[in-house]
This record gives structure tokens, C-alpha cells and sequence, in this order.
């Protein structure tokens, strides 16, 4: 009756500029803990999982850690030692964060966007009702309990296409717009 055209989630929409990723030289994992505010959190299942799954992937990759809330820091890097953190008390700083990274994984559907607005492909951890907003970030997805061998094999896909998947974005990106 409106005439209604369905677009991404304006996260999508974010970045002013972009970049076609090349190779993955980094990958950038999203931190979430069933410890914050109201809101901010995700369950305890899906924490849990994220957890010893960062761990096993910091081993045969390099990764950084991104904080999406100040209340996550502690705990990450309690829980995630040695591994790079990065966080930004303004929104606006989170472009140059992702920017820094080739690859995305994790479960906030904010992050995945604003990587996909950069050119950056994502892989979205599906724990809610809001996961499914990535498909419009062009995100593969995976289940919270899917196994470390099935992770490991889909990055592993991703970065041999990777220039691939990120042209696709761009292209998505120019179409959106």
C-alpha cells in the first residue's frame, strides 16, 4: 500500500568510505557477555560459547577483541588474555576499529553492520530474534554451539574469497544507496 522498498539495517549504511578487502590478515571478534546492562547482554549459552571459541581461533589466527560497552572490558580481558582490545567510549570511533580488521565474527548485529558498510565481511552468530537483521549485511551465519572444526573451515572459505565477498558488499552497498 506504501510502496515500501525493504533495506539493511542503516548500520549498513554507516561508513562514508570503503574498501575492497584483498586477503585476511586479521580478524576482528566481537565480544558479548551475559554480564552487562540489560539490553547490552546475551545469555549466558551464547557467552559461554564465544568464550573457549575466541581462545581456540586466537590460536591459528590473528584476531583482536572489539568491546561494543565500557562494562565488557574487565571481563574480557580477564577472560581473553593477551589478546588486543579494542574499545571506544564514541560510536563514531567504531569505522577506524573495524577498519583495522578484514574478517568480523561475532553476534552484534551493529558491528557486523558497520563492517559490511566498510567493504569487511562478517559472520554473524545467530543467538536472538535480531541475528537475522545481518542477512542484509551479505553475513554468513553460524548457530552459538557450532563446532570449532565447522568455524575454522568457513573462515578458512571466506578468506580464499575473500576479495569476492567483499566486492559483493560493496556492490550491495552502491545498490542500497
Amino acid at each position: 500500500e506504501f510502496d515500501a522498498i525493504y533495506v539493511p539495517c542503516p548500520a549498513f549504511l554507516a561508513a562514508k568510505s570503503n574498501r575492497k578487502v584483498e586477503r585476511v590478515t586479521k580478524i576482528g571478534l566481537i565480544y558479548a557477555t551475559n554480564e552487562t546492562l540489560k539490553g547490552n547482554n546475551v545469555s549466558k549459552r551464547m557467552h559461554d560459547y564465544l568464550i573457549p571459541l575466541y581462545l581456540q581461533l586466537a590460536k591459528e589466527f590473528r584476531v583482536g577483541i572489539v568491546c561494543h560497552y565500557v562494562d565488557e572490558i574487565d571481563k574480557a580481558i580477564q577472560e581473553l588474555p593477551g589478546i588486543d582490545i579494542y574499545y571506544s567510549y564514541d560510536s563514531k570511533d567504531y569505522v577506524d576499529i573495524y577498519n583495522q580488521f578484514d574478517l568480523v565474527v561475532g553476534g552484534r548485529v551493529h558491528g557486523i553492520g558497520i563492517s559490511a558498510s566498510l567493504g569487511i565481511p562478517g559472520i554473524m552468530i545467530k543467538h536472538d530474534e535480531r541475528s537475522s537483521t545481518t542477512d542484509g549485511f551479505l553475513a554468513k551465519s553460524i548457530q552459538v554451539g557450532t563446532d570449532y572444526q565447522e568455524v575454522k573451515a568457513l573462515i578458512q572459505d571466506m578468506s580464499a574469497y575473500i576479495g569476492r565477498y567483499s566486492e559483493n558488499l560493496l556492490e550491495h552497498k552502491e545498490n542500497v544507496m
